[in-house]
């Protein structure tokens, strides 16, 4: 190992190292983006995932019912949210509680 290897980052140099790698994503991102824009115009192909926009037509009339914020994933948590949403159900039929979590 070299000695510049063993020397530890500062957290200056940290959060400058961070922030490069940061914008070589974003401008990778970009890039990416770019192509898949020209190969759809250009040559018809159609990279994009379509089930993004039935995904979110499909939850478009959906309504938080129940909810509960933690730092911790605990069914505890889940059984808290599902509690919420039933005692504020205002309708009599069945109806399904879905977790997106």
């Amino acid at each position: 190992m070299s000695r510049a290897a063993k020397v530890k980052e500062t957290s200056a140099q940290t959060i400058k190292r961070l922030e490069k790698e940061l914008e070589d994503e974003r401008l990778r991102c970009l890039l990416l983006n770019k192509i898949v824009d020209i190969l759809d115009a250009e040559h018809g192909m159609s990279l994009r995932k379509k089930y993004i926009v039935k995904e979110r037509e499909a939850f478009k009339n959906w309504k938080i019912m129940g909810y509960e914020l933690s730092n911790e994933m605990k069914a505890s948590d889940v059984v808290k949210a599902l509690n919420m949403a039933v005692s504020k159900r205002c309708y009599s039929y069945p109806c399904i509680h879905p977790s997106l979590r």
